[in-house]
């Protein structure tokens, strides 16, 4: 092999490592969750897409956007398939105490959905137990479902848990579902899409503070994000991500 060849197969090693080394990962659930994160013309938009990108380009980085169900984020993470996860993760004790996260991007709420107005009242009503269980969907393992299952037995709900959000919001229109609990904001554009079956928005049952996350091994990559958050809240973008997808201001205080 020539000394010529030889130089050139030294450079481009170079610059894929060098690529390597400006590229950052980002794994996203592959459902569509608008208006945080879904595809359109075969792209990944939305408030959370437009937020990594904003952060990336501060920290002069490249993305690269991976789509996995949402339960095996967590394991594409371990396995260094992904540096990090940006997919309307919710900031909770056990993800504190297991993974690195940012700081809070946006506080939102969980949200109920009900059928029609009698399902609505008949949840609200006290002394449930003489009455038929409502059935409430929720996708499995999340706070969502934890939180189903601690009211259950006092509301009288009979929790069905399903492995996507998709999925349960399908058994909630094909009429199997009483109630569905997820975030506000998918719920609300849930019911706007079906004008026609006369949905209900209920209260919101909890707060939800979104937040990027990583390995506890990646926290410098955190060390970096969270000074461009802080960055973005002061200059107004992360205000007018916000007002752009959500038509309201949501940043948490």
């Amino acid at each position: 092999m020539s000394y010529f060849s030889n130089i050139i197969i030294f450079f481009l090693i170079f610059i894929n490592f060098a690529h390597a080394e400006n590229l950052l990962k980002i794994g996203i659930s592959d459902d569509n969750s608008y208006p945080y994160y879904f595809k359109q013309a075969a792209r990944f938009q939305g408030l959370e897409v437009d937020l990594i990108k904003e952060i990336a380009h501060e920290l002069n980085l490249q993305i690269q956007i991976n789509a996995f169900p949402f339960k095996e984020l967590a394991n594409e993470l371990k396995k260094n398939n992904i540096d990090l996860i940006i997919s309307m993760v919710s900031e909770t004790p056990e993800r504190k105490a297991k993974y690195a996260l940012s700081n809070p991007y946006i506080c939102t709420y969980g949200t109920f959905l009900f059928r029609n107005e009698k399902a609505k009242l008949d949840f609200s009503r006290a002394n449930r137990k003489n009455r038929t269980p409502l059935t409430i969907g929720v996708y499995n393992g999340t706070r969502y479902h934890k939180y189903a299952v601690s009211i259950a037995e006092n509301k009288n709900l009979k929790v069905q848990a399903f492995s996507s959000h998709d999925l349960a919001m399908g058994a909630f229109d094909a009429k199997k579902l009483d109630i569905v609990l997820s975030e506000y904001f998918l719920m609300k554009d849930h019911q706007s899409r079906h004008r026609a079956a006369s949905y209900v928005m209920g209260d919101n049952a909890f707060v939800e503070k979104l937040v990027i996350m990583t390995s506890k091994n990646n926290q410098n990559l955190i060390d970096k994000i969270n000074p461009v958050l802080k960055k973005m809240h002061f200059d107004g973008r992360l205000a007018s991500l916000s007002q752009k997808y959500l038509k309201t201001n949501l940043l948490c205080n």
